[in-house]
């Protein structure tokens, strides 16, 4: 069984582009800084999502390429937080989420959750009405 798998990665591998063999490889190393706590994860992790943000249009998955779009800004805006001064003196620790928090990501991601489906369906039936 190990040698049917072995043999199923080695040939997908040798299907791939470069560029998705470095969105792989630049995924799993920005995980490693992440875990680290290492600025690196922010560059390595944009060219890792906006990678996959080609990726993914190319093969028309919308949904997805709105995920790693979602993820690159995040990116940006967690490396623009990395520089700031204070960061140097702030310690975060993961706590759990007040009830008030529930609400208000609840209600984020409801809104965000609708604008998205919406321009989707929007998109895919613009797109196959004028194809």
């Amino acid at each position: 069984m190990n040698y049917l798998l072995t043999n199923q990665l080695v040939e997908k591998l040798l299907n791939s582009s470069y560029l998705e063999i470095l969105a792989v490889i630049t995924g799993i190393i920005s995980v490693w800084f992440s875990k680290k706590e290492n600025f690196l994860v922010y560059p390595i992790g944009l060219i890792n999502t906006i990678a996959f943000i080609y990726l993914c249009l190319q093969s028309s998955l919308l949904g997805e390429a709105l995920v790693n779009l979602y993820y690159t800004i995040m990116g940006f805006y967690g490396w623009y937080l990395w520089t700031k001064k204070s960061h140097q003196k702030l310690k975060l620790e993961i706590t759990k989420n007040t009830k008030k928090e529930w609400v208000v990501q609840f209600i984020v991601f409801g809104v965000l959750y609708f604008i998205f489906y919406n321009l989707l369906i929007w998109y895919k039936n613009y797109f196959n009405t004028t194809a």
